[in-house]
């Protein structure tokens, strides 16, 4: 599995239930097009004990895929920048200070992930 992992943070004037709808929904989109396994929008916890060089912003998104290769199409589709995707892409973005997002993609190893004896990247 793939995952890709996201820090940011909100404009001002944008709740937390706002952000996640027009997260879902172009989730939803990506997923009925077969390109995501699932996805998940998340507020950081501070903790003195957990916390070693923490994010500086608060919010974080996964968007997982099944593979490498569908995160490669799935990057290539959203890059298109068409119709329908066009529009709830922006409907996301419009809520998030842009200069404060960073995006990566990891792959999973391990458990839940390459099975043992599969572990040429």
């Amino acid at each position: 599995m793939i995952t890709m992992h996201g820090t940011f943070d909100l404009k001002d004037n944008v709740a937390e239930r706002d952000f996640a709808e027009a997260f879902s929904a172009f989730c939803a989109h990506l997923q009925s097009k077969g390109f995501l396994t699932g996805w998940q929008f998340a507020e950081r916890a501070p903790h003195s004990g957990y916390d070693r060089a923490p994010p500086a912003t608060r919010y974080y998104v996964a968007i997982h895929f099944p593979a490498y290769e569908i995160a490669e199409q799935c990057y290539a589709y959203v890059a298109a920048d068409q119709e329908p995707l066009k529009s709830l892409h922006k409907a996301v973005n419009s809520k998030v200070v842009r200069e404060t997002t960073r995006f990566c993609l990891f792959r999973m190893i391990g458990q839940g992930g390459r099975q043992s004896g599969d572990w040429a990247l």
